[in-house]
């Protein structure tokens, strides 16, 4: 089968299944020459998402039979934290704890003075399966209520409960400290993107739409903590997303808790036509840019009286003297939550 002609690189090495699979795939990126000097530049804080084990999984359930699933799992993570820039402190049951459960914790709070708190989240490992998925089988590609109400399940969870309390206590500690932006970092889009007009609905199972009990739950943590400035960063859609978080999305009209910027990947393409996604936009108000077309990254400039952050997009991503451009630019002024376009 020849590789799709929109990937910019291809390999011959095997699906990754087993430790040395995972550790000859981190070999193989770590040739990679930029890679290496941005990692010998800039300190980096890094998660994971389901790539790093399996495409699509979801806390305890994956493709095939669960044991087999999980030995993987283990695999996986053992390979991610050699080869990972991680703080020791991820190994909370130290190097025999790999392979066993929380084996390496990725959720951690990081903190720039009185400025800035990130609170790094793990929306994987700890997850409920995505709603309506058969045993051992892939996740729908969407759902809605009234076709799987399990969706709709107070107990289902992105972050599972003990992360949840984590968080909530954590906006808590910003609240009490004065902190200026109170950032949470997660591996998807938060905000909702349903994909049909109201009051017909659609939502990717595997994003936060999957998830909507938890959804709110974080949604009413970051409302009663009374954190002065909230911001949501995200990815994982392969599309530059900007949103207003609402307090309850289910009422377009409920207050704006605060700013959700979702990048981009770095060259992988988007199965996304640019129409669709901005018809997607105009269904959801609260959603203020939707851009699949163009690969990049995001640039976040922060001060105590503003955020900004800019959309840098590349020409041509399989040139390495690519031109870069600025696709677009938003600000979130201190206290007014809400970006608007700069």
């Amino acid at each position: 089968k020849p590789p799709h002609p929109a990937l910019v690189r291809t390999h011959t090495l095997a699906v990754a299944r087993t430790l040395e699979d995972f550790r000859d795939r981190y070999a193989l990126y770590r040739t990679d020459a930029q890679l290496q000097a941005a990692h010998r530049a800039c300190p980096w804080i890094v998660s994971w998402d389901d790539h790093e084990v399996q495409n699509d999984y979801a806390g305890l359930e994956g493709l095939g039979p669960q044991h087999a699933f999980l030995a993987m799992r283990a695999q996986g993570y053992q390979a991610f934290y050699e080869n990972m820039p991680l703080r020791a402190s991820c190994l909370a049951r130290g190097i025999e704890g790999l392979g066993t459960p929380d084996g390496v914790r990725i959720h951690d709070r990081y903190t720039w003075g009185r400025l800035l708190r990130l609170h790094m989240l793990d929306t994987r490992q700890y997850s409920s399966a995505q709603p309506c998925r058969p045993a051992g089988g892939n996740p729908p590609a969407s759902v809605s209520p009234d076709r799987c109400p399990e969706m709709l399940d107070p107990e289902r969870s992105m972050l599972g409960a003990a992360q949840e309390r984590w968080l909530e206590d954590g906006l808590r500690q910003d609240a009490n400290a004065q902190v200026r932006w109170s950032v949470l970092a997660q591996q998807t889009m938060f905000s909702r993107r349903n994909y049909q007009p109201a009051p017909k609905e659609s939502f990717n199972s595997s994003t936060w739409d999957g998830y909507p009990a938890s959804r709110q739950r974080v949604c009413d943590a970051i409302r009663a903590s009374a954190v002065r400035n909230a911001v949501v960063l995200g990815g994982d859609i392969h599309q530059n997303y900007v949103s207003r978080v609402l307090s309850d999305f289910s009422d377009p009209q409920s207050a704006v808790i605060a700013s959700e910027f979702c990048g981009t990947s770095l060259t992988s393409h988007s199965k996304t036509p640019r129409a669709r996604a901005q018809e997607i936009a105009d269904n959801n108000p609260h959603i203020l840019l939707a851009r699949p077309d163009k690969r990049g990254y995001a640039v976040a400039e922060v001060t105590p009286e503003r955020w900004t952050t800019t959309f840098r997009v590349l020409d041509d991503v399989a040139r390495a003297d690519s031109g870069v451009a600025t696709l677009a630019r938003f600000v979130v002024n201190d206290q007014v939550p809400g970006p608007q376009a700069a």
